[in-house]
């Protein structure tokens, strides 16, 4: 298994819909990106001070490189 990890700077104007929008735009990748596994987002709740702005972290889980390989250069990926 592999865990890809993005971390987003969301501006204050970028509402909670939009943000889910974006959740959900990804999971629906799962359905045409083989290997593609779970998608996770999460706002930055951490008190350390290590963040550097960034306000939330996706997580997506591949059954291995090779699938997040191919996700990297999906079409679908790229429009998303």
């Amino acid at each position: 298994m592999i865990r890809h990890c993005v971390f987003a700077r969301f501006r204050n104007d970028v509402a909670t819909t939009e943000r889910m929008a974006i959740h959900s735009d990804l999971e629906a990748l799962r359905q045409v990106i083989d290997g593609m596994d779970a998608v996770k987002l999460s706002a930055n709740v951490s008190p350390e001070p290590f963040a550097r702005g960034f306000t939330h972290g996706f997580t997506i889980d591949f059954r291995d490189a090779a699938a997040r390989d191919a996700y990297l250069v999906h079409e679908a990926h790229q429009r998303a």
